[in-house]
């Protein structure tokens, strides 16, 4: 007797006003009809599927970390930090990214700092030719002082060759003649080499000092033309500055500033 009116009575509520909060297990657990509340040590909602592929999954907090668990492997196939809500597993390899599969579109400026590309990470060959073309790199991006990274070259009392290393890594010349001293330049040829990434047009710059009342005189080596004017490559007790211009890839033409 009272077995069915207990039956009735659940039945009468669950269709008029339903049950507001259900209470369940050891550990806090409430079904509202807004929410799944569970209050355990690493609590999870598991969830199984019966379809074709399905699998058995839970979504569970573990100290602090959403993570998505496969009950039947068992591992975790992915995690979330609580805190930042950044992914933390799995990691995505080197692998994973295809060398087509980044667009140059996709890359932000403002996200790429230089510190970032190690020198080692890139290489020639992942620069395609048809991706940077020889004029998208303006004459102003290369400073001639860019190009120096060698001490000055203090040259003995004597004629000289100025190599092609020299003229580009070093560009400047000291030199204390006692008589009258001539210095010729590299080939064209060789000048041309020394420069990274030489074009037409691309300019180097040479200083020579002379410390001395004799005269010294620049002259041209091999494929190496000199502007106008024979008497201004000539320098007595005073510096001298020359700008040189690559002409074709194996000539150059320098000019007295």
């Amino acid at each position: 007797m009272i077995k069915q009116y207990l039956k009735k009575l659940i039945k009468e509520v669950l269709e008029k006003d339903g049950i507001e909060s259900l209470k369940i297990g050891q550990h806090t657990a409430y079904v509202r009809n807004d929410k799944v509340h569970v209050s355990a040590a690493t609590p999870k909602l598991q969830l199984q599927g019966t379809e074709v592929s399905a699998m058995n999954l839970s979504l569970r907090e573990n100290a602090g970390v959403i993570e998505l668990y496969d009950e039947t492997a068992p591992a975790i196939r992915a995690s979330w930090s609580g805190t930042t809500g950044r992914r933390i597993t799995p990691l995505i390899a080197d692998t994973e990214i295809a060398a087509n599969a980044v667009i140059t579109a996709k890359i932000l400026d403002a996200n790429i700092t230089t510190a970032k590309i190690a020198d080692a990470n890139v290489t020639t060959i992942k620069i395609a030719d048809l991706g940077v073309a020889t004029g998208k790199i303006a004459q102003g991006a290369v400073i001639n002082a860019k190009l120096k990274n060698g001490a000055l070259v203090a040259l003995a009392d004597a004629a000289a060759t100025l190599t092609a290393p020299q003229i580009i890594d070093n560009g400047i010349f000291t030199i204390t003649p006692t008589v009258a001293r001539t210095l010729t330049t590299d080939t064209g040829t060789a000048i041309v080499g020394a420069i990274p990434g030489a074009v037409v047009g691309t300019k180097f710059e040479i200083i020579i000092v002379n410390t001395a009342a004799f005269d010294v005189t620049l002259a041209a080596g091999v494929d190496v033309t000199l502007g106008a004017g024979q008497g201004k490559h000539i320098i007595n007790n005073v510096s001298g500055t020359w700008m040189g211009l690559v002409t074709t890839p194996t000539t150059v033409t320098i000019y007295r500033m």
